[in-house]
C-alpha cells in the first residue's frame, strides 16, 4: 500500500509540473469582451446590444501590440504573426510565443513605426482594458462581478491615455479609482471610443479585488489555432 501511495504522489507531482505548460499546448480560452459594431453600438457576450455609451470602471490595462499579414475576414480571422504585451510601452518585445517575430523589440521594429501603413503603423497598438460595467458591480459579492475585455482601438488611445493621466493627477492613482463614461464616436468611414474625464470610483471596495482575476484575463495571448505561416515562413529568433 505505501508503495502505491509513492506511486501516486509520484505522479501527481509530475502531472503538476507539466500543468504550467498547458497553455502553450492549446489555444487560449476567449477572454468575454465587449466590442463595438460598425453601426455605433457597444456589444457584450452573446450580442447584447449596450447601446452607444457605457460606463465602466477599468479594473487593469496593459498595452498590446499586433502585427497581421493576412486581411481580416470576419468569417475564418486569423492571428496576428507577431505580438506583444506589456506594462511599459518602451520596454515591449514579441512574446515567446510569437510565430514569426519581427524585431528584437517593438521600439526599433519597423512595422511599428509611422508611415509603415499609409500615415499609421503597419503594427496594431492598442490598450487592453479588463472593465467592469457599474450596473453590475456587486458591492456584496464583489466575485460575483463580471469581467470583460476591451479592446481599445488606435484611434482612441490618445483619448484613453488622457484620461488615464488625468486620473493619475487628479485622483493620485490608476485608472481603477475611477469611473469613466465610454462613448461610441463616428469619425466618418470608422467608429471609436472617447473616454470622458474620470470621476472618484465609489465601488473600489468592491472592484480592488478583482485585480487579480483581471491580471489574469490580460495574459492571454492571441489563440494561434488559425495560425497559417506567411511565404517566407518564420524569421529565426537570435
Amino acid at each position: 500500500m505505501s508503495t502505491q501511495r509513492q506511486d501516486l504522489a509520484t505522479i501527481e507531482a509530475q502531472l503538476e509540473a507539466e500543468a504550467a505548460k498547458v497553455s502553450a499546448q492549446v489555444g487560449q480560452p476567449d477572454a468575454r469582451r465587449i466590442s463595438l459594431d460598425r453601426s455605433g453600438n457597444f456589444i457584450a457576450p452573446g450580442g447584447v446590444n449596450l447601446g452607444t455609451e457605457i460606463e465602466v470602471v477599468v479594473v487593469d490595462f496593459c498595452s498590446a501590440n499586433d502585427y497581421y499579414t493576412a486581411a481580416y475576414d470576419p468569417n475564418n480571422p486569423k492571428p496576428p504573426v507577431c505580438f506583444a504585451r506589456g506594462r511599459e510601452i518602451a520596454d515591449m518585445y514579441p512574446e515567446e510565443s510569437s510565430p514569426e517575430p519581427q524585431a528584437e523589440n517593438c521600439a526599433v521594429c519597423p512595422h511599428n513605426q509611422f508611415g509603415s501603413r499609409g500615415n499609421g503603423k503597419a503594427c496594431k497598438n492598442t490598450r487592453l482594458l479588463v472593465v467592469a460595467l457599474t450596473s453590475e458591480i456587486d458591492e456584496e459579492e464583489p466575485d460575483e462581478t463580471p469581467l470583460y475585455l476591451v479592446s481599445v482601438p488606435p484611434t482612441a488611445l490618445k483619448s484613453f491615455d488622457a484620461a488615464a493621466l488625468q486620473t493619475a493627477r487628479m485622483l493620485n492613482g490608476p485608472p481603477i479609482k475611477a469611473v469613466y463614461t465610454v462613448r461610441a464616436v463616428s469619425g466618418g468611414t470608422y467608429t471609436t471610443m472617447q473616454f470622458s474625464a474620470p470621476s472618484p470610483n465609489p465601488y473600489l471596495a468592491a472592484v480592488f479585488p478583482l485585480r487579480g482575476k483581471a491580471e489574469e484575463m490580460l495574459s492571454r495571448l492571441p489563440d494561434l489555432t488559425n495560425y497559417v505561416p506567411t511565404r517566407q515562413g518564420a524569421p529565426q529568433r537570435r
